[in-house]
């Protein structure tokens, strides 16, 4: 029954090519955008190298510190950082990273910019970069305040497109750094990992790096099991009501959370509130548009179908009066919408992958954007279009079943 279902559903598609065509090209589209949006959120909160660890780690990234006449909010500075956030129980390893600066080389009379950041010997064992080539710096490297920076594969490819670039110098600015390693090029979509340099805090150019309380920093709490969240969180706002102020007389509060990859991401979305409550709120959010989105073109193909009967009301009629029942009518125009869904579904795959690997190509040079289709996503995509066409053609198959032979002959009861 399914495969005469199927053939008849290919006839009429093929028969009917306007009402093919609006209805793959609604479909394609919603389901194209949806792709795109999806693969960026998914990129942003399932871990994957090199954060893959971040299902084990907590994040830091603003801080509001006020007082009775003063407020201030950034990211956190070192000495915050160095002098209360060290020594948390259940915390292995923590990341600190400045956000760096852009940096200007020229290579054969070009201008060639790049992002570079400092960041300190933890920082290698929390995020899990694997290396091309060489090795990352350590602590006695920032002790001794080598100039040192670990590169990625692009830097690699535009400073040294021929040879080798451990062991060889890069002149940034007016310092000279040692090449020491290399890594993939990493999306800026990985807020604790993207860069194109890195080198050891000892680097920052600033003399009085270490005594700023509220600065351009981020951190990243590696926890050793993520059931001890809860209690290393509570530890840290413990220890945010006992900061030691340099100027007590404008500051004496600090607010600021350690928050999950999904709690930072949903935050971002929906304002700043409580972190489980902003993943909450940004599910909800993402669930509601997503739904409303998908409705546009459900609700058209409705109509479309609904058109489609009415112009098929003479086959009705004859297959009625022949001993078709209402069940293999109505299976035979939902078979035909699951099938124009599923078609949409692969147009949108190509249409997704195309905008994916075009998108990165407009953003600046030094700026690296990786895309990639998700297949899972595109799976979950796949089963919500079939979801959405089933739905579709069940009032216009209903409508369809209800009429009587002799009606539908005579053109079926609008």
């Amino acid at each position: 029954m399914l495969w005469s279902y199927l053939k008849i559903t290919m006839r009429v598609l093929r028969r009917r090519k306007f009402f093919t065509f609006v209805s793959l090209f609604g479909i394609s589209v919603t389901l194209a955008v949806l792709l795109v949006v999806a693969a960026q959120l998914d990129h942003l909160v399932v871990p994957q190298a090199p954060e893959g660890r971040f299902g084990q780690v907590l994040l830091l990234s603003r801080v509001h510190m006020f007082g009775d006449k003063s407020d201030w909010q950034s990211g956190p500075g070192y000495r915050l950082l160095d002098r209360h956030c060290r020594g948390l129980e259940h915390v292995q390893a923590l990341a600190i990273k400045h956000q760096g600066e852009q940096v200007t080389s020229f290579i054969g009379g070009q201008k060639v910019d790049s992002r570079l950041c400092y960041v300190n010997a933890d920082y290698w064992r929390v995020l899990d970069f694997e290396f091309l080539a060489g090795h990352p710096f350590d602590a006695a490297d920032a002790a001794a305040d080598r100039r040192v920076v670990v590169i990625d594969e692009r830097t690699r490819r535009r400073f040294f497109p021929d040879g080798d670039a451990v062991g060889q110098t890069i002149d940034l600015g007016t310092r000279t750094f040692q090449v020491i390693g290399v890594v993939p090029t990493v999306s800026i979509d990985f807020e604790m990992a993207a860069a194109n340099m890195w080198a050891p805090l000892t680097s920052i150019p600033q003399p009085d790096w270490r005594e700023t309380m509220m600065s351009g920093y981020a951190a990243a709490f590696l926890v050793d099991d993520p059931g001890h969240f809860d209690g290393v969180k509570e530890e840290f706002r413990a220890r945010m009501t006992q900061v030691e102020y340099p100027d007590p007389e404008r500051f004496h509060t600090t607010d600021a959370y350690l928050l999950t990859r999904i709690e930072r991401v949903s935050q971002g979305m929906v304002g700043d509130i409580d972190g489980p409550a902003a993943v909450t709120q940004a599910l909800l959010m993402v669930l509601g548009a997503s739904l409303l989105f998908m409705s546009l073109p459900a609700i058209n193909l409705i109509n479309i179908n609904l058109s489609r009967i009415w112009d098929r009301n003479t086959e009705i009629g004859v297959r009625k009066a022949f001993g078709a029942s209402s069940t293999d009518l109505v299976g035979q125009f939902v078979v035909e919408n699951v099938v124009l869904s599923i078609l949409g579904g692969a147009i949108s795959l190509v249409l997704a992958g195309i905008a994916l690997a075009v998108i990165p190509s407009l953003v600046p040079e030094h700026v690296v954007i990786d895309l990639s289709l998700n297949w899972r996503i595109f799976g979950y995509a796949l089963v919500l279009s079939a979801f959405f066409g089933l739905l579709s053609g069940v009032w216009p198959a209903w409508r369809m079943a209800r009429q009587h032979p002799v009606d539908a002959l005579r053109g079926g009861l609008r």
